[in-house]
């Protein structure tokens, strides 16, 4: 994606769309740093558009907790911290389980023998927190395009970037690789067994959510 300095509208395409993406892809890239103050009116003039739509965009970064709108309007970049990331770690765990659950079981043989070739891709990139982050999002991703819940994906979309933004520090500790490396290839027979129950125990699991518990943060 191209970088909040140099980004391009298109015309045709919702204004408060493509603004919403630019603005989160700037966030997610430390372009906007933590606690940074966006003022919407330079945003407008530097894309030559109205308020509106970016005001449009900031509201649906601030539902998803990547700026907070304060009462006087004034808005700011807000800091990743411990708690946000155990409540998006959590809440990946949920809906990778959802996914998992919802789009394993649409899955053709050939398609499980994909997705489980995916999971061998999170096993390889363990040692490498951003790598291990992107491919488990791969991962999910994959499930979630198939589960038939077009809004759901939608939302899903959307939440890759808090996801990217606070996740992508996260590995095993030493002491738990070992038993996360067996729960992904757990994982991966159950999905190429097309077992969506327990597919979907080991997504929450290795999420930290159930016996499991392995997600920790890199020093």
């Amino acid at each position: 994606m191209d970088t909040f300095s140099v980004a391009k509208l298109v015309a045709g395409r919702p204004l408060g769309e493509q603004l919403f993406h630019v603005l989160a892809g700037a966030i997610v890239s430390g372009e906007l740093a933590e606690g940074e103050r966006i003022n919407d009116e330079s945003i407008a003039r530097h894309f030559q558009v109205s308020r509106m739509p970016v005001r449009e965009a900031l509201q649906r970064l601030d539902r998803l907790g990547l700026v907070q709108i304060m009462p006087s309007r004034r808005t700011v970049v807000t800091v990743v911290t411990e708690q946000s990331i155990r409540e998006a770690l959590s809440y990946a765990g949920y809906e990778a389980g959802v996914a998992v659950h919802a789009g394993l079981p649409r899955c053709s043989p050939d398609e499980r023998i994909e997705a489980e070739a995916l999971v061998r891709a999170v096993v390889d990139a363990l040692d490498e927190p951003a790598r291990a982050s992107k491919a488990r999002r791969d991962l999910y991703a994959y499930f979630s395009e198939r589960a038939g819940n077009e809004l759901r994906h939608a939302h899903m979309i959307d939440m890759e970037y808090v996801f990217e933004r606070t996740l992508r520090d996260l590995v095993p500790s030493v002491e738990n690789l070992g038993e996360v490396t067996r729960a992904y290839a757990d994982l991966g027979r159950a999905i190429l067994d097309g077992d969506h129950v327990e597919a979907e125990r080991l997504a929450r699991a290795l999420h930290g959510i159930g016996s499991i518990g392995i997600a920790r943060a890199a020093d």
